[in-house]
């Protein structure tokens, strides 16, 4: 059969973990061969080098904040093409706030329409955030229209879920439509006890707010979380993982509830408060930046297994946002898209001792499962959309603002010296990003099936 595209020469994992250079054939938008020797140039296929690179399933992210006029100034067209040049083929939208509440039909099917018209890569969308138990009304027909579950819910702020009874019923509803609540594990009372403690005692930076927000607070919404997933039968996603005690609390929660997953952003296993003390407001986020400690701790669940994923947490502010008053003030949230994958597997295989294989699952294969998607995605396999990100591995480059795509003018990462760099990025077999560039768009809204993940 002839193909659309034969990317020819490049390396694959296989057999577990071994590379071996390869043909990907690609018809229609899915994978057609994959061997040796591509049989036969028929002419009119487009046909990419891949000598020295390697071939990946393209990436997932299951947490980005893009479209919230009035909160970001994201949209689907820039912060989709920051994803496309970072090598993601989807990304996983958490809900709006205000006017763009994501609880009733009429919004959803309204951001549907914006994606489906702006985005350069896949987007799948959450429904939520609740304020009460009349937000839950028209949830189930958003979850019977795709939306990936309930998420961001947040357990920390004012307003939201405000009372575990909410909480439980939030639970249920997703429970009844094998849906994932995705939840901002951190102590409301806790938080707000110790943000006036500190604040009032005159705390400032990022050691001010990681007090504020104490592991405590997080380590307890795991365990309760959890304890009420168990109790309605609910797949509960824990956000962000950010501490030790986050971690011991996960790995004690994962004995008595097995519809549980978890993931890191690419800042807390990469910054915290005396490393990233020179950035000040800029690495102002929620949950904040922990101790060296914390970050070895997550480092260590990752080769355990006890986290699944990484995801960024996309939320890009420019600077002057950032800088416009205190600790207390300035808006949480990093960019982080673009270069998530180049630092995070870098620092992985170089400092933390884990294998190149395994830290490319947990922006791939892992999400994909999670999300009921895997061999379709997360997979280079005959049969499986043809979803691939070319990874060069031979030099060295060093994190570049330049790098940008999304609505922000810095990254914390700046400087930062990187091993694997995203080439090449396609999208059902369309190139849409080459080089850095976005070169072409292929994005859509893509409606996720109930049920438990396998």
């Amino acid at each position: 059969m002839k193909a659309d595209l034969v990317i020819r020469n490049v390396k694959v994992f296989v057999n577990g973990g071994t590379l071996e250079a390869v043909d990907i054939g690609v018809k229609d938008g899915l994978i057609s061969f994959l061997g040796r020797s591509y049989p036969g140039i028929y002419g009119g296929e487009e046909v990419v080098n891949g000598e020295g690179l390697i071939a990946l399933p393209s990436f997932i992210d299951m947490h980005v904040h893009i479209f919230s006029p009035g909160w970001f100034k994201e949209t689907y067209a820039s912060g989709t093409a920051a994803a496309a040049v970072g090598g993601y083929s989807l990304v996983c939208d958490m809900a709006g706030v205000g006017e763009w509440q994501t609880t009733t039909l009429k919004v959803f099917r309204e951001k549907v329409g914006i994606v489906n018209r702006e985005a350069v890569i896949d987007v799948a969308l959450y429904a939520g955030e609740i304020y009460s138990f009349s937000d839950l009304k028209e949830v189930p027909q958003l979850f019977m229209e795709g939306a990936v579950g309930l998420g961001e819910i947040m357990l920390s702020e004012p307003g939201p879920i405000g009372d575990d009874a909410l909480l439980l019923e939030a639970l249920s509803t997703a429970s009844r439509y094998g849906k994932i609540l995705a939840a901002h594990c951190e102590n409301r009372d806790i938080v707000n006890y110790w943000t006036r403690v500190v604040r009032g005692g005159g705390g400032r930076g990022l050691e001010a707010l990681s007090r504020a927000r104490p592991a405590i607070a997080e380590a307890e919404a795991i365990l309760r979380a959890s304890t009420l997933a168990r109790h309605v039968g609910a797949r509960l996603h824990v956000c962000h993982v950010t501490s030790e005690l986050g971690v011991k609390s996960l790995g004690l929660a994962r004995t008595f509830h097995k519809a549980l997953s978890s993931e890191v952003a690419p800042h807390h296993l990469l910054l915290d408060v005396d490393s990233a003390s020179g950035l000040g407001l800029l690495a102002t986020v929620t949950p904040p930046l922990r101790a060296r400690r914390d970050r070895e701790a997550l480092w260590s669940a990752l080769k355990e297994g006890l986290i699944d994923v990484i995801s960024t947490d996309h939320a890009p502010y420019y600077s002057s946002e950032k800088l416009g008053g205190d600790v207390w003030s300035s808006p949480p949230g990093l960019g982080g898209l673009e270069f998530a994958f180049p630092v995070v597997a870098t620092y992985a295989v170089e400092k933390a001792g884990m294998g190149f294989y395994e830290v490319q699952k947990l922006f791939n294969e892992h999400p994909a499962r999670i999300l009921n998607l895997y061999p379709r995605r997360g997979s280079i396999s005959v049969g499986s959309e043809a979803n691939v990100v070319l990874v060069d591995h031979r030099g060295r480059a060093r994190v570049d603002s330049s790098w940008i795509r999304s609505r922000t003018d810095y990254t914390p990462y700046e400087g930062l010296e990187v091993r694997f760099r995203v080439v090449k990025n396609f999208l059902r077999g369309v190139l849409v990003a080459d080089e850095g560039e976005v070169v072409g768009r292929a994005g859509r809204y893509v409606p996720l099936a109930t049920g438990p993940a396998p």
